[in-house]
């Protein structure tokens, strides 16, 4: 069984075969140790995903997130430059 992991950083998606699934943890073997792998399905680091289309529709969305965000302190920023403004007007 395929799933793919995105990052918190990045935008990068990395498939992986998989030995195991549980309803909390994924379990691979790492491609350089030859170890046996346990992660947790979604963490602060990481989130796995069921489908491709499932991690890019995840990777899109963090970014439209990121984009409101920073709307909402761009508009606070420009409510503090006129309230400056207002309250200092320029001779």
């Amino acid at each position: 069984m395929k799933m793919f992991k995105t990052m918190k950083w990045g935008n990068e998606i990395h498939e992986k075969e998989l030995i195991k699934k549980s309803m909390l943890s994924v379990f691979y073997e790492d491609q350089f140790s030859q170890k046996i792998v346990n992660e947790r399905i979604s963490t602060d680091h990481h989130n796995w995903h069921e489908t491709k289309e499932d991690a890019i529709k995840f990777l899109k969305n963090k970014a439209i997130e990121k984009i409101e965000r920073l709307s909402r302190k761009v508009l606070l920023a420009e409510y503090e430059l006129d309230a400056l403004n207002i309250k200092y007007p320029e001779p």
